[in-house]
């Protein structure tokens, strides 16, 4: 009997550990789940791992004046789901993602695919490090650069007051930048930031960063005060050169000063860098060191719209001029516009664009035409028949690259044509071939007395199907009124 209770005793102790132990499980499933942030972790060595993090921050082996800036903006001194990924993309360009936003990352080679949970893709090298805890309360540091992949299991929202968007209106620029290729962004509120130093009440000598929306231009010995966000749009060159461009289309050159006060003295930036920093639409923040490029309001640069990611992935601009492109015949479904015309403007937009179909006038000495594709598009290949016999000619590009896949991509094939001996085009039909995932189409085009064989064509074309309607038709009527004759 005594044998009995101490075994049923011995099932008791068994049966509560079990349950202690399921306990603890689902206890930490549901942790894990409610967690502020908690990330699936693969390392290159196989290690898989559920870790969460208490501490984020950019890697510290960035140049010290670099790191103070970007460290300033990721959010690193607030609590680790209110911080941001840096992925760097090269040439002086960095994306800072939210952790909210964020759902995973693979590695390929030395460089990151970034995965947002509204489908975005960015590709670069990560620059952040993150700080776990293990169970016997060590730390854990993982450089998200060396993983194989991340997934996000759960992360805290912002709170109302950090979530809460400010009255950002009248702020949306689009942001072109040329370092290496030209890419543009449609962004919000773009402003300076710039690292200095920074003296300690103890006299300590540190690095802090200064984010400002004043400046100043330097024009003809003065230093004149302005506010970026008070121009329709600002050009930046080399050497800190730059153009601002206010009311009426009023263009200053200057170069360009920043200063912050810093308890009476005025500082510059620590040697001379600064970072154009801006929004992106989908809450990621822009960083680009000392870009060559412009900023323009969205008022005045004809809404240009931006690829940041794959489901906003096309690149658009929607011209003030007309819109032709509808009435020229195509299939693909890749091609967004196609238009012909003399010349490009200084947006890159055709001046005038003709009306299918297309024919220029005798005496043409040039000719244009605009191809913008989606982000789909593939293989994309373009041909012209009939230049063979001009005697060669010569080619301005007018070609714009956007971002996809965190990389850059045409997606506006152009061109302006002349003859390389100055003389007008001969007078005749010419063909351009678009070739767009495998598929080739052909749009023709007349010059000189040959414009209006396009018509003709087309002319021609619907009589001879007209005629032979008819034909068939007699033919029919003939048949079936000789079946129907007595025998």
């Amino acid at each position: 009997m005594r044998l009995t209770k101490k075994v049923h005793k011995h099932f008791s102790v068994a049966k509560i550990a079990i349950a202690l132990i399921v306990s603890y499980g689902l206890t930490n499933q549901v942790s894990a789940q409610d967690d502020e942030l908690v990330l699936q972790i693969t390392t290159k060595l196989g290690a898989q791992v559920q870790v969460k993090i208490h501490k984020s921050g950019s890697s510290s082996n960035l140049p010290e004046s670099l790191y103070e800036m970007l460290d300033d903006l990721d959010g690193s001194e607030y609590q680790p789901h209110e911080s941001k990924i840096v992925l760097d993309q090269g040439s002086g360009l960095f994306v800072l993602i939210p952790w909210q936003i964020f759902k995973s990352s693979v590695t390929n080679e030395s460089l990151q695919t970034v995965t947002l949970k509204d489908g975005t893709k960015y590709s670069g090298k990560l620059l952040t490090t993150v700080v776990s805890k293990s169970d016997a309360g060590l730390e854990k540091t993982y450089d998200l650069a060396s993983l194989n992949k991340i997934d996000l299991v759960s992360v805290k929202p912002l709170s109302e007051e950090k979530n809460k968007d400010t009255d950002k209106s009248g702020q949306n620029w689009v942001l072109r930048i040329n370092n290496p290729t030209e890419q543009s962004f449609e962004v919000l509120a773009p402003c300076f930031i710039f690292p200095y130093q920074k003296k300690s009440f103890m006299g300590d000598i540190f690095i802090d960063s200064h984010k400002t929306d004043a400046f100043y231009l330097k024009v003809n010995e003065e230093d004149i005060a302005a506010n970026l966000s008070d121009f329709e749009a600002v050009e930046f060159q080399e050497k800190d050169l730059m153009t601002v461009i206010g009311a009426g289309g009023q263009k200053t050159s200057g170069t360009l000063k920043l200063i912050v006060d810093d308890d009476g003295k005025k500082k510059q930036p620590m040697n001379g860098q600064w970072m154009l920093v801006s929004e992106t639409k989908n809450g990621c923040i822009l960083v680009s060191e000392r870009p060559i490029g412009k900023i323009t309001k969205m008022a005045q640069s004809k809404q240009e719209v931006t690829q940041q990611s794959t489901s906003e992935s096309q690149q658009k601009t929607e011209s003030t001029q007309p819109d032709t492109s509808k009435a020229i015949p195509i299939k693909s479904k890749h091609i967004g516009k196609i238009a012909f015309g003399v010349a490009f403007d200084k947006d890159d937009q055709i001046i005038d664009p003709l009306p299918w179909p297309i024919s220029f006038p005798t005496g043409t000495t040039q000719f244009s035409f605009q191809l913008v594709v989606d982000s789909e598009a593939s293989g994309v290949s373009l041909s012209i028949d009939g230049l063979e016999d001009q005697g060669g000619y010569q080619v301005t590009n007018h070609d714009k690259y956007g971002i996809v896949m965190g990389r850059p991509k045409k997606w506006q094939y152009g061109a302006t044509f002349n003859r390389a001996d100055g003389k007008p085009f001969t007078s005749k039909i010419y063909k351009l071939n678009v070739t767009i995932n495998g598929e080739t189409e052909t749009i023709p085009f007349g010059i000189g007395s040959a414009r209006t064989s396009v018509n003709t064509i087309l002319i021609v074309s619907l009589i001879v199907v007209i005629v032979l309607s008819s034909v068939a038709v007699l033919y029919k009527r003939h048949k079936k009124s000789k079946q129907e004759l007595p025998a």
